[in-house]
């Protein structure tokens, strides 16, 4: 993305500078707990930076995913919707092998609280348009599983988005999810290297 060599990368509402990895595609002030997303236009969002409350044992690493609440879909009876929406917004390798811990939340219809965030915005790199199809796509699996959706048309819609940071154990060779105990092979998470490296 080349637009965010161009973009100043400060805060436009308190002046900061805007926090993130070469890599990355949206970026964090932490003084406003805010999240920026470089365009053409200049810095989109903001989008409200928060933090789940699982703080787990040991050694571990805060990852961002975007949480977006659903508008209210009428739905035939016997199929709930879930409120909120979960897409991982760092890198994810073969998400169909490995597994994906936002997909599972989202299909699990759970809602993960959402605090004040204490650690730094790293590894963001799904912009919110990407988010908002893979989040599309997690909504019609979560009404699948319940019932056969096919050749139904929904319209699906997405209200408040905010991104949130979760915090994994860090086994070395594999990540743990702190909400579901699900355990990832870190292979998966193709930033981890340098994620680990600025661990804080």
């Amino acid at each position: 993305m080349h637009v965010k060599a161009l973009i100043s990368l400060i805060c436009p509402r308190c002046g900061a500078d805007l926090q993130g990895l070469d890599s990355d595609n949206l970026f964090a002030c932490s003084e406003c707990a805010l999240v920026y997303e470089p365009n053409a236009d200049g810095l989109g969002g903001p989008y409200p930076l928060r933090q789940s409350p699982h703080r787990p044992e040991g050694l571990n690493i805060a990852l961002p995913f975007w949480r977006m609440k659903l508008e209210p879909m009428l739905l035939p009876e016997g199929i709930h919707a879930p409120e909120y929406a979960y897409i991982p917004a760092f890198d994810v390798r073969r998400r169909a092998f490995f597994g994906d811990p936002g997909m599972k939340w989202t299909v699990d219809q759970l809602i993960i609280a959402a605090e004040a965030p204490r650690r730094p915005l790293l590894g963001m790199t799904l912009g919110s348009a990407e988010a908002e199809e893979l989040a599309t796509y997690y909504v019609m699996k979560a009404l699948d599983v319940q019932k056969d959706i096919t050749g139904f048309d929904y319209e699906i819609r997405f209200s408040e988005t905010m991104v949130m940071l979760v915090e994994f154990t860090d086994e070395d060779t594999v990540l743990v999810d702190p909400v579901t105990q699900e355990r990832y092979g870190a292979t998966a998470f193709c930033d981890l290297p340098v994620l680990r490296a600025h661990r804080v």
